[in-house]
C-alpha cells in the first residue's frame, strides 16, 4: 500500500475485519514511515500490532498486522488465501503481482498497472487475479475470494501456471545470454 491509497484501504481492512472477524489482516505499507499511521489509526477499532513485534512474541488475538519489516512479505504471501497488491489504486504504475502469484495466492489489484501492464492482462485473462476500480470493489473482490475455497484454488492454480511459464521464459533467456557469453569468450 502507498500514501495515496492510505485513505482508500483502511476503510476496506476496517469492512473486512467486521465481516471476517476470525482473520488476522496484515497490512503492508511500501513506505516504512506509514507504518505507525496506519497502525494508529486502526488500533482505534482493533488489536493491531506491527510486524516486527508480532515476529518476537505472538501472544494474544491479534487482529491486524502492520508489515513494518523489509523481506517478510514473501512469507507472507505464503500464507495468504488472497492478496491485495497496492501501488495500483492511485497512479503509482503498480507493483509486482507475480509475487503472491508464486505462492498461489489469488491476487488484487487496481487499474494503475502500466509499470506491469503486461503481466497483469495475463493474470486477468488466465483468472488469476481480479482488477478493482475502488474500495466497494476492492472489499467485494477480497472477500468473495477469502469466502469461497473452490475459487481460491481456481485461481491460485492458474498463478502457478503463470509462474512456471514465466519460469520458462527467464531459463530460456539467462540460456541464450549465457551463449552468447560463451561465444564472445572464444574470441
Amino acid at each position: 500500500v502507498k500514501e495515496k491509497e492510505v485513505e482508500t484501504i483502511l476503510p476496506v481492512v476496517t469492512s473486512l475485519k467486521k465481516d471476517l472477524q476470525d482473520t488476522v489482516i496484515y497490512i503492508a505499507p511500501r513506505e516504512i514511515h506509514l507504518a505507525p499511521i496506519i497502525e494508529e489509526r486502526l488500533s482505534k477499532d482493533f488489536k493491531t500490532l506491527r510486524f516486527s513485534a508480532f515476529k518476537e512474541d505472538a501472544k494474544g488475538k491479534i487482529d491486524i498486522i502492520v508489515v513494518d519489516t523489509i523481506g517478510d512479505l514473501m512469507g507472507i504471501y505464503e500464507k495468504s488465501k488472497v492478496a491485495f497488491v497496492g501501488g495500483s489504486l492511485a497512479p503509482y504504475g503498480g507493483q509486482n503481482i507475480l509475487e503472491p502469484l508464486f505462492f498461489a495466492t489469488p491476487v488484487v489489484f487496481g487499474p494503475y498497472m502500466e509499470n506491469f501492464e503486461d503481466i497483469a492482462h495475463i493474470v486477468l485473462e488466465r483468472r488469476a487475479g481480479v482488477m478493482v476500480d475502488n474500495s466497494d470493489d476492492l472489499h467485494k473482490a477480497l472477500k468473495n475470494i477469502f469466502l469461497d475455497a473452490s475459487l481460491q484454488r481456481e485461481m491460485g492454480e492458474a498463478g502457478r501456471l503463470i509462474i512456471q511459464e514465466q519460469q520458462d521464459v527467464m531459463k530460456k533467456t539467462v540460456d541464450i545470454i549465457m551463449g552468447a557469453i560463451k561465444a564472445g569468450n572464444r574470441r
